[in-house]
């Protein structure tokens, strides 16, 4: 919705999201390789093979899978959505794949020309956020707390401490990888 307004405001069809911290927040997705194409009406997320299964379990976007290579998937996908203005990450879009799109597009005239920095759009958090945060921040504390009276003793002083995180924290959660109850990005 933020990025909806965004577009609205700056007269746009379409953005192009390519830095990897916005990836995430926006779309959930942690994987790499990747661009957005956020319209008015839907969300794309382009990555190549190694990332779709990852992405349909992480997003809700429609996926696109590239195996041409991701410039030329986001050309393809700009053209065939008859997107006439794009507005994209000047901060963030590195020149040589600026002048790949801008070389690529000319043909159906899109107007490349509206930079954009999202980063204000992650620095204003709402209730749900908010909540995450506040969520992490007692885990962070339970389990400092946890390493605290457990890793450290007035014999061995801190000696302790590598064993606990490896007994309560590197073993548990490998075997819940191992049986696929974690995850990528959890």
């Amino acid at each position: 919705e933020k990025l909806r307004k965004v577009l609205q405001a700056n007269y746009c069809d379409a953005m192009l999201i390519s830095k990897e911290e916005n990836l995430h927040y926006f779309s959930g997705f942690t994987g790499d390789d990747t661009f957005l194409i956020i319209t008015l009406n839907d969300c794309f997320l382009i990555t190549d093979s190694r990332y779709t299964k990852q992405a349909s379990e992480q997003t809700s976007f429609t996926i696109i899978e590239q195996k041409t290579g991701l410039l030329s998937k986001t050309v393809e996908l700009i053209k065939k959505l008859n997107i006439n203005s794009l507005a994209f990450e000047g901060n963030a879009l590195i020149f040589n794949q600026y002048n790949y799109l801008a070389k690529n597009l000319i043909d159906i005239e899109v107007d490349f020309s509206t930079s954009l920095d999202l980063t204000e759009l992650r620095i204003i958090k709402d209730e749900n956020e908010i909540e995450l945060i506040k969520k992490a921040i007692n885990i962070s504390d339970e389990a400092i707390k946890n390493l605290a009276l457990n890793g450290f003793s007035s014999k061995y002083g801190a000696r302790q401490i590598s064993g606990v995180i490896r007994a309560q924290l590197a073993r548990p959660i490998s075997k819940k990888i191992v049986r696929e109850e974690v995850k990528s990005g959890q």
